[in-house]
């Protein structure tokens, strides 16, 4: 090959044809395994320049490792080549979407009128529009219909928002009630329809929605992304497996443990996969190790609260009361608005009879107002204190948001009883 042909080839292959804009490069600090990932789909554009799919795949690697403007760059190509194609203009949107969102905007406009049966770009077209307080120009991106019930049940959980924020609170629950009926399992449906009927002063309603909740898994809050959803599914790095692993069927804790070991060993300075293993630890019964994972970071590391919280709890399994308070306070510390670390520092301090415990729960139920069980622990440390009279409120407080708590009529016995202990001591 003669250096004019092999120069000419190589201009070829770092340039898209006719645009002069190169192939985004690879980082080459990325982890091996995604390093080859995206080796193998910039080849492919370079071998197939003209092509809106090479492009847009390799879009999809970079965006699925967080390599957002490189990303964008091969979006835009795949749009010039393929203008037709929604998900090109939907995926750059939403690389575009922090830095630019008036460009996101119209980004999710023209990939709503280059394919208006796709749902995905009118919701997140009517996201955008409720977080710039647009709501009527929202309700109307909203003003279609489909088929399928998860997607009309976000359909209504969107019209809902829209219309609590026009003041139209009794068109907001209902909208809310049908996405609610749509979308049984949808946790975050249902909390949207609880907060409507709160503020529509539908307070009984909203205390049966709220126990249905409960019952509901903890993450059931996001809905279906057929576009985004062919990033995820393109991540290879490390947090996937991870991820993967922890999410497995019928997990296997021992070889799961080994996995995270081997990847909390390969980044030592990443906490995830030091929080990732303690867990894990501590999930197969064996907080001793969980501890000397998280010892182990924490003593190279800045504190991270994650992994304080994950050795505080392995050390309040181990019953080291004082050793436990210490993390968990210093996690409050470093992330105030905390609750689940003020929940469990309390229960550290309530061991060690600490009269702090009360106002460590204090600011737990502050912070998650529905979290009966610290309701109820508050009520249990004020009665041992002999504070009845903010006891008997924090059970009031209890009643009204969980009608239904086991609870509430021991704790009514209690407090009824050191009431007359009080006054019998009073008449003493």
């Amino acid at each position: 090959m003669s250096m004019r042909t092999l120069s000419g080839w190589m201009a070829a292959a770092s340039l898209c044809a006719g645009c002069g804009e190169a192939v985004p490069p690879v980082d080459p600090s990325l982890d091996p395994a995604v390093r080859a990932v995206l080796e193998q789909a910039r080849a492919d554009v370079v071998n197939h320049v003209g092509s809106a799919a090479s492009w847009g795949h390799y879009g999809i690697a970079l965006d699925a490792h967080d390599c957002r403007a490189e990303a964008a760059a091969c979006y835009r190509r795949a749009r010039t080549l393929a203008p037709a194609e929604v998900a090109w203009a939907y995926l750059l949107a939403g690389c575009v979407e922090r830095e630019n969102p008036q460009a996101a905007i119209d980004l999710y406009r023209q990939a709503v009128e280059a394919d208006g049966r796709a749902s995905e770009p009118r919701f997140r077209l009517a996201e955008l529009l409720l977080a710039r307080d647009e709501p009527r120009a929202a309700l109307e991106a909203v003003g279609f219909s489909t088929a399928e019930p998860i997607h009309e049940a976000h359909r209504l959980a969107l019209i809902a928002l829209c219309r609590e924020r026009l003041g139209d609170m009794d068109a907001a629950c209902r909208a809310a009630t049908e996405a609610a009926r749509l979308a049984p399992l949808h946790r975050g449906v249902h909390e949207l329809l609880a907060r409507l009927l709160y503020r529509a002063g539908d307070h009984d309603a909203a205390e049966r929605v709220l126990a249905t909740c409960r019952g509901l898994a903890v993450d059931a809050t996001s809905w279906p992304d057929a576009f985004r959803d062919r990033v995820r599914d393109r991540r290879v790095d490390p947090h996937r497996i991870a991820d993967l692993t922890l999410a497995a069927p019928g997990i296997d804790r021992e070889g799961a443990v080994k996995t995270l070991a081997r990847l909390a060993e390969r980044h030592p300075d990443d906490w995830t996969f030091t929080a990732d293993l303690a867990r894990c630890q501590i999930e197969s019964g064996d907080p001793g190790a969980a501890i000397v994972t998280t010892t182990r970071w924490l003593d190279r590391h800045p504190p991270t609260v994650e992994v304080l919280k994950l050795r505080g709890a392995a050390r309040l399994l181990r019953e080291d009361w004082s050793a436990a308070a210490a993390d968990l306070a210093a996690a409050t510390r470093l992330r105030p608005s905390d609750a689940s670390a003020w929940s469990d520092l309390a229960f550290a301090q309530q061991q060690l009879e600490s009269p702090e415990a009360a106002d460590s729960l204090r600011r737990a139920v502050a912070l998650a107002p529905l979290a009966g069980d610290d309701r109820v622990r508050l009520a249990e440390v004020l009665l041992a204190a002999g504070d009845v009279e903010e006891a008997r409120r924090s059970v009031a407080d209890l009643e009204s948001l969980i009608p239904e708590h086991p609870a509430i009529d021991r704790l009514h016995a209690a407090i009824s009883r050191a009431g007359r202990e009080g006054g019998a001591r009073v008449r003493d």
